[in-house]
């Protein structure tokens, strides 16, 4: 009937609505994890560049070592605290932006700074119809509420009849009762026909908004899919080897340093190219995760 999927429609609406807003705090959330821990990583090479910066100072007053050194270490002291700064600025948007889609008032402080990466279900990956998936619920059912309106107003062409019973008193006499019947006739046809054209217009337009959705959020779990393996395929990289060779790199490095086999620009650049190999595994799992939260909203 019309009222039932009147009530399912709104309740689809709630079951989207619930889902939007939590994939829209897990993206959210996977983000500031990241920044967070960005932070930490910048802290410890920021120790290490200022102390070679300190260091290099005094080499210099001391004739050890050249403007151009000294200048490229202060150069590149000053490029990590103005990237530091900005991905503070950064954390404290995206810690705004939890408290604004969950109305909350009070700051956030997270009991733990960690991001893992998400384990997924198989049978995600292998998701074929879409039928089911509650993300379609709400325009299969705002379809079946516009049929329902265009047999409701088809209806209205054809007489209606009514009876009922009836007791009454008049003028405190008792005992007038009695059954009344009635037909009920449509008197304009043409305003009528208008109506249900506009009805049949409607349905149309959520048909098509439905048949359409279904092909998106086909192609789009596709998408997603292969997005997941690609960065799935990416962290791997960097597990197996990539994260142990920036590990290797700055010990090595240091060590050389130390032994004063390498110079101070030579130590920036290793540390450099090691923490950009530790800053893109970070991205590797920020990514994944908010994929695989998108890829459970349209598969839910």
């Amino acid at each position: 009937s019309y009222v039932k999927h009147l009530a399912s429609l709104s309740r689809s609406e709630e079951v989207l609505t619930e889902a939007r807003v939590t994939v829209e705090v897990k993206s959210i959330w996977f983000e500031w994890m990241a920044a967070l821990l960005r932070m930490r990583m910048m802290q410890d090479y920021m120790q290490t560049a200022g102390r070679l910066q300190q260091v290099a100072s005094i080499r210099y007053s001391t004739g050890e070592i050249t403007l151009l050194e000294k200048t490229a270490i202060e150069s590149e002291y000053m490029r990590l605290e103005s990237e530091f700064k900005e991905w503070q600025e950064n954390s404290r948007q995206v810690a705004n932006r939890i408290r604004q889609v969950l109305f909350l008032t009070d700051s956030l402080i997270p009991a733990d700074t960690s991001l893992e990466m998400v384990s997924l279900p198989e049978s995600l990956f292998l998701a074929g119809d879409s039928s089911g998936r509650s993300v379609l619920t709400w325009y299969e059912n705002s379809l079946k509420v516009k049929s329902a309106e265009v047999a409701i107003e088809k209806a209205r062409y054809f007489p209606s009849f009514f009876a009922g019973y009836f007791r009454q008193d008049i003028d405190q006499v008792h005992g007038f009762e009695g059954w009344q019947a009635g037909i009920s006739l449509p008197l304009w046809f043409f305003p009528q026909s208008a109506k249900v054209k506009e009805m049949k217009i409607n349905r149309e337009i959520a048909r098509n908004e439905y048949e359409y959705q279904k092909f998106s959020t086909r192609n789009t779990v596709e998408n997603l899919t292969g997005e997941l393996r690609k960065l799935a395929a990416r962290i791997a990289y960097y597990r197996e080897g990539a994260l142990q060779q920036a590990d290797v790199m700055i010990r090595t490095g240091g060590l050389q340093y130390e032994k004063q086999e390498i110079g101070y620009l030579e130590y920036l650049q290793i540390l450099h190219t090691a923490m950009t190999i530790r800053f893109g595994y970070l991205d590797a799992l920020k990514n994944y995760n908010q994929t695989a939260a998108q890829l459970e909203y349209y598969t839910r």
